[in-house]
């Protein structure tokens, strides 16, 4: 694990890379989605449990009720590890 003193040395770096450009539009970004980035992974839980999610990978795609694996982690799994898990009917993905 990290600590705060290596964090903020590679923040540093980042920064020194990044215009002010789009050190603007990160800024933005964050400001408009303060609420959901600090209840994030509240709401990737719920959506992988609701089946919104891959639960390996993190896809998106429409909601099918229940935890479910998309076809890339599906087809690249082994017999024991689809075991317990149930693919993904929906073609729509959408990765985040």
């Amino acid at each position: 694990m990290l600590n705060y003193k290596e964090i903020k040395k590679r923040a540093l770096e980042i920064i020194n890379k990044t215009t002010k450009e789009e050190l603007e539009a990160w800024l933005v970004f964050v400001r408009t989605n303060i609420d959901l980035l600090r209840g994030g992974m509240g709401q990737i839980a719920e959506d992988i449990i609701e089946g919104g999610q891959c639960e390996w990978c993190g896809v998106c795609f429409p909601y099918h009720g229940h935890p479910v694996l998309c076809e890339d982690c599906w087809n690249n799994a082994t017999k024991e590890e689809r075991e317990g898990h149930t693919k993904a009917t929906n073609e729509e993905y959408y990765k985040i």
